[in-house]
This record gives structure tokens, sequence and C-alpha cells, in this order.
């Protein structure tokens, strides 16, 4: 049975336009009717509108004439904290709920400059404090896989949306999980990158805990997204000139990995230490 459209992943999906049997105008169609039918019980997105049909037709153009580029007609879920020129910028709050962001976040210009299409903004907790995503001003964001339970935060918008097929790609960002927790939770595959790897903007950019990031329901769509948000940018003076991109096909033979099952005097179900 071959995979519905919603769930390809960037990596087939660019395949798929490369040798004409998809385009970026379809697939976008096929997500917003997957959006209509179970985007009001998952809530993991906000109900602002994004321009489409100018990036849209830009894709196709370039797919025509051999120029598309690194995310070419992708469409990619923007978590609602990392800022877009002219929307809403509300941090998740009430407080908020009517300011408009003056300045895009950088990743989100690399992510236009290399063809990825801002598709849809997702929801967070409030100033994403929270490893959960619920709040007044959105309401309780849920797992697609049962609404019964939490998608995690704060990156929580995100990770839903992905698991739910609204988008291949997405972006966290991440201080003690906020990508990593729905990631979990979700059924999908976060980076937290090292810090400077990605630019980000003050005064969170001196954070040396706190990065943004890719997530993605692959490990290799991860890659795809972290190679194209890596490196520097003038407004970010501890952002890396050229960081080493990420090979997801590299080879581990040989390699070993440390897992720590517990941290510190935290506690843990007996059911997810029995998965571990």
């Amino acid at each position: 049975m071959p995979t519905p459209a919603h769930y390809l992943t960037a990596s087939a999906v660019l395949d798929g336009y490369r040798d004409g049997s998809l385009t970026p105008a379809t697939l976008v169609q096929e997500l917003l009717a997957r959006i209509a039918d179970i985007g009001e019980t998952v809530n993991c997105l906000t109900p602002e509108t994004l321009p489409l049909q100018e990036a849209l037709a830009e894709a196709e153009r370039r797919y025509a004439d051999g120029t598309a580029r690194a995310l070419e007609g992708l469409p990619v879920i923007i978590k609602e904290e990392q800022p877009i020129a002219g929307l809403p910028a509300t941090e998740g709050s009430p407080l908020f709920a009517h300011h408009i962001a003056e300045e895009t976040h950088p990743l989100v210009t690399r992510i236009i400059e290399a063809g990825g299409i801002p598709f849809q903004r997702s929801t967070t907790p409030e100033f994403c404090i929270a490893a959960y995503t619920r709040g007044a001003l959105w309401g309780i964001t849920r797992n697609p896989w049962n609404p019964l339970y939490t998608p995690g935060g704060s990156s929580g918008g995100s990770g839903a949306a992905l698991a739910a097929g609204f988008a291949p790609l997405a972006t966290g960002s991440d201080i003690g999980g906020s990508t990593r927790i729905p990631s979990s939770f979700n059924g999908v595959v976060g980076y937290k990158p090292p810090y400077g790897r990605n630019a980000a903007m003050a005064p969170y950019n001196l954070d040396t805990y706190c990065t943004d990031g890719p997530m993605a329901r692959t490990v290799a769509d991860v890659a795809l997204l972290q190679n194209v948000m890596a490196g520097q940018v003038a407004s970010d003076p501890v952002s890396l000139p050229a960081p080493a991109p990420l090979e997801p096909n590299a080879d581990l033979h040989g390699k070993t990995v440390g897992l720590a099952v517990g941290i510190g005097d935290y506690g843990f179900e007996q059911e997810v230490l029995d998965a571990v």
C-alpha cells in the first residue's frame, strides 16, 4: 500500500518533485486536506494563514528550469516562537496576542533562501516554558496518536504536526528538552544542535543552553534541514562560520553509544525503563 502524500518524507517529496510525479501545489493541497480532517482535534497549529502562492509558483518554475535549491518546494512548520516579520509573535501568551514581529528569525530566513516554504505555525505553551503544550491563548494541543495524551513541549505543536502528517519538516527550540521531549512523545526525530551551530536571535543567542533546530519524521530529513540551518549570520556573533554538514548515512561500525537511564534523583515509570 503506497504511503499517503501527507506522510511522505522530505526526501521522498523531493524525489517526486524531480521526477514529476508530485508538484509542490499538489502536496500543499494534500496537507491542507489532512489539516482540515484532523487539525481541530490535534490543535497544534496557530490560526494565521501564511501566503503560499508566490512560493509555490517559484518552486515549480525552478524545477522546470533546473535551478531547484536544497529545500525547494518543501512545506515547513515553523514554531511560533520563531518570528516572521509582519506576522503575529505572541510567545503563546495573551499578553502579546496582538504583537506583530518586526524581524524574521535567521533560521526561517535560511529556510526560505533554500526554497523551503513556511507553511503553518505551530503552537507553544506560554513563553515556551513547559514540557507540555497548552495555555490560555492556544488551548490544549493533543498527541495525534492518542488525544488523551500530551505531545510534550515546548515544541509540542511541531512534534504533533509532524506525527499527524501536516508537513514533512518542522522547526523547534530547546533548552531543557523542548525539542527532544516532543520528538520522543510523538515518535518523530528532533535534534538539539551544539551551541553556535545554528544562529539565534538576541538575547537567546547568548544562552549556551538554548538552541533552535530541526524536527522531522526521519534522521535523514532532520539532517537535510539542519544542514540548511547551520552557518554564520552577521547578527549573531557566536554563530559558527562553517560547521561541518551532518552525514545521515555515515558509517557507524565500531562506534559506541553511551546511554544514561537515570538522571539524578528523578523517577521513571517502569514501563518506560522496560521500553528502553
